[in-house]
Formats: structure tokens, C-alpha cells, sequence
């Protein structure tokens, strides 16, 4: 290892060679350290190396829930069939028999103590029925009162499928009947990009519908002026400034990655007894643990080598707010290697934050702009989720600030106070042996004065 390189072996620490989680400890004067709030701003992630799962729900989760299913024809034949006592037998064949050779005005004049016979079983059963299925319909109510996000997904699928059959049938039964068989098997229209558009997608043999990942992406086009589904490649203005848009997030598809990475996703399937999946997210730590990485490893080197750094060097530790000038490192390479040590991990950990808050606001704008797409304006939950992810994010970057303004202050209190003190008593010492015991006869000329 080069002489400059050994200077700087606590420098190593910063880029990930010990364990997560040690304390650099400064040594001689350490005032500074508790000036600039301690060598790490906010904590490191709980998992750096924490990626993203897809989680199955419960089977019993992927049921259907529809009283559209129930079938009048076979709830009169088991209404029938079940009749406890031979009576009821006799009478559900003879009026089996009469309703089959009569119409009912017949049957009545031919029968009338049959006929009034059956209709006291008719009214007990459609009373029954009807009882039965406003039970149902209260209890598919009370589900959907429970706000099951996949549920309300599958009631908009099927609210699509009656606006198609509205303009292809003017049979009312016949599309009631056609809407509760598919039970939301088209799909519903929404931004892909990974099939380069807007399709059906949630449906069976369709792509699933990831709602933060498909506003991300589409906010993403949108921003740039494309379609919202477009996968077509990005090419940047030869004049103009900087799209800072595609330098942090090159295509749509990283864009999405990041969000769901953070916030986590659901995956939508709106067809009957589809699997239902969600997505937890990890937060913005294990971003900022990252970059903090990366930028550290970075610093090791300019730090520990010679020469004036090249603005690509700089711009490589550097972020927006947070500029490392040519002066900073010589500085650095000058100092005590512990005090080095710390000041640069600081300095990686604050331009590490710095990266992650500039991401995150990106990424928000991004599903402010998604939720701005027609598909995603006129679908209630997709709105929802748009908001709430907002929201959420706000949220994460709120708290990622408050963390780092707390772990200033309790780096900053009694540890401050007690270095203050020791330099008091050093400064008090000091002092003290300077003024020594006055002489009595002081010299002048290299003599003694009498």
C-alpha cells in the first residue's frame, strides 16, 4: 500500500471495510467534532443490502366476493326439491305437471286450490330469495367498507366492462349476466410502459397493474413530453441545459425501480381468484446508505492521493448544495489522519443526503405529474394511491431531515460540554505556568540589577 495511502487507513472505515455502525473517535483537540454534530448525521439503514420482495396474499384473499353469482333457476329447483314432507312432494309435481300443460291464468280457473297452493310456496320463496340476497348484498358491502384495495381495483374493472356493454347491448339482464361472469377478467385501460402504452391491463393474460410503478413511469414520459406508457429510448437536447430528469433517472423504468424500492407497490390482478401481491417498500435510508458508500470510497481516494483533483473527481463526491472544492481535499490530506478520517465521513454522509433528498423530491414530482394522466384521473383508487404516495414520501423525507437535525443536537450537548471544560482546565493551566514566581532581582544586560 503507497506511503499516502497508509496515512489514511482511517479513511477506510468510511467506505465500508468495519463493521456498520463504529464510532470514529477523534482524538487531541475535538471541539470540532461536536461543532460539526458528530461523524454521522442520520442512522444507517436497518438493512443496507435490503431489496424489495413481492408478498402473495392468503388464498382465501382472492376470492371473488359477488352476488351476481347467484343463480334464481337453481335456487327454485333446490327451493323445491328440498320440501320436507310428502305434501310439498305431491304438490311440486302437480304443479310441475299443470304449470307445464297451462298458463297460469288457466291453471287458476282449472285448479284453484292448487293454484293458491303454489303460489303460497312461490311467495315463500321469493321471499327466501330475496332475503338471502340482500344478505349477501349487505354483507358484499360491509367487505368493500373495508376498503380492500384490490377489491375496489376489480369494481372499477367491472365498471369498465358495463360502459362497453352499454354501447353494444340494450339488454339489461343479458350485460348484468355478462359483467358478473367475467368478474373483471378484460382489464382495465392503464399506462404500461412495459408493454410501450396504454392497455388492458389487470386482466387475464394481461400484464398486472402496479399502480406506483405505472404513475412513476408514466409521470416520467409526461415530464419529458412523451406518452405516458412510451419505452422508447430517451435522447437528451443537443442545446439547451441540462435534463436533470434523465441524468438522475435515465429512463422510466429506473425512475419506477426507485419509488417502489421506497414506498412499495401493490400488484393488481382484477380477474376472479387471482393471486393478490404487495410490494413493501424500504424507505429512503437504504438510498442514502448507497450513495453514502459510494461517495466515502470516492473521498478515500482523492484524500489519499496527490496532485490537484480533476473536476470529474470532484463532481464524482460533490451534490447539488453540497460542492467539494480542490481546496477541501488539500485541506483534508493535511490533516491528522483521524481528524481526516472524520471530517471527511461527515462530509461523504452529508453530500450522500444531499443525493437522496434531491431523488426523492424528483420522484415525487414524478407521481404528481403521473396522477395527471387520463387513465389515472378517471380511476378513484389509482388516484388514491398517487396522493397517499405523495403524501407517504413528504412523510419519509420530513423524518430523514428531522433525524439528521436530532442526531446534530445530541451530538452537540454534553459530549461538547465536557470537551469545553477539559480545554478550560488546559487553558487555566496553561496560564498558571506562564505566570510562574516573579524573580527579585531581574537581569538587564546580561547582569543581575542592583
Amino acid at each position: 500500500m503507497p506511503p499516502s495511502s497508509v496515512r489514511f487507513l482511517p479513511l477506510l472505515a468510511l467506505s465500508g471495510i468495519v463493521a456498520a455502525g463504529e464510532v470514529p473517535v477523534p482524538t487531541e483537540d475535538q471541539a470540532w467534532y461536536y461543532t460539526i454534530g458528530g461523524a454521522e448525521p442520520v442512522s444507517i439503514a436497518l438493512n443496507p443490502a435490503g431489496a424489495h420482495q413481492v408478498l402473495d396474499a392468503h388464498a382465501s384473499l382472492t376470492a371473488s366476493y359477488s352476488c351476481g353469482n347467484f343463480d334464481i333457476v337453481s335456487s327454485v329447483t333446490n327451493s323445491f326439491s328440498n320440501a320436507a314432507t310428502s305434501l310439498q312432494s305431491t304438490v311440486m309435481g302437480a304443479a310441475r305437471g299443470a304449470i307445464a300443460a297451462l298458463p297460469l291464468y288457466v291453471f287458476q280457473r282449472a285448479a284453484p286450490g292448487l293454484y293458491e297452493l303454489f303460489q303460497t310456496y312461490a311467495a315463500d320463496f321469493s321471499l327466501n330469495f330475496g332475503d338471502a340476497l340482500k344478505s349477501c348484498e349487505q354483507m358484499e358491502q360491509e367487505i368493500l367498507a373495508g376498503k380492500d384495495p384490490y377489491e375496489e381495483w376489480i369494481q372499477m374493472a367491472k365498471a369498465g366492462d358495463w360502459r362497453r356493454l352499454m354501447g353494444t347491448t340494450t339488454d339489461a339482464v343479458a350485460a348484468k349476466q355478462s359483467v358478473e361472469s367475467t368478474g373483471g377478467a378484460a382489464g382495465y385501460p392503464f399506462p404500461k410502459v412495459t408493454s410501450g402504452g396504454v392497455v388492458m391491463a389487470g386482466g387475464t393474460g394481461g400484464p398486472p397493474i402496479e399502480p406506483i410503478r405505472d404513475i412513476t413511469a408514466a409521470g416520467w414520459n409526461t415530464t419529458l413530453g412523451r406518452p405516458p406508457g412510451s419505452n422508447a429510448p430517451y435522447t437528451p437536447p443537443l442545446i439547451g441545459p441540462e435534463v436533470r430528469l434523465a441524468t438522475l433517472f435515465p429512463t422510466p423504468t429506473s425512475a419506477a425501480d426507485y419509488a417502489v424500492d421506497v414506498l412499495g407497490d401493490a400488484v393488481i390482478r382484477t380477474c376472479d381468484g387471482c393471486p393478490k401481491r404487495g410490494i413493501p417498500g424500504n424507505g429512503l435510508n437504504v438510498k442514502y446508505e448507497a450513495h453514502r458508500q459510494a461517495v466515502a470510497t470516492d473521498l478515500v481516494a482523492l484524500v489519499g492521493g496527490t496532485g490537484v483533483p480533476a473536476n470529474a473527481d470532484l463532481q464524482d463526491v460533490s451534490a447539488p448544495g453540497v460542492a467539494v472544492s480542490a481546496k477541501v481535499i488539500g485541506t483534508l490530506r493535511e490533516l491528522p489522519a483521524d481528524e481526516a478520517g472524520v471530517f471527511a465521513g461527515r462530509l461523504a454522509s452529508e453530500v450522500a443526503i444531499a443525493r437522496t433528498i434531491e431523488e426523492a423530491f424528483a420522484i415525487r414530482r414524478l407521481l404528481i405529474s403521473g396522477k395527471r394522466v387520463p387513465e389515472v384521473m378517471s380511476t378513484k383508487p389509482a388516484m388514491d394511491v398517487a396522493v397517499s404516495a405523495v403524501n407517504e414520501l413528504e412523510q419519509e423525507i420530513e423524518s430523514f431531515l428531522f433525524e439528521q437535525r436530532v442526531s446534530k443536537e445530541i451530538a452537540s450537548n454534553t459530549a461538547a460540554g465536557v470537551v469545553a471544560r477539559r480545554n478550560q482546565l488546559d487553558a487555566r493551566s496553561q496560564q498558571t505556568l506562564r505566570q510562574g514566581r516573579p524573580e527579585q532581582s531581574p537581569l538587564e544586560e546580561g547582569g543581575r540589577f542592583q
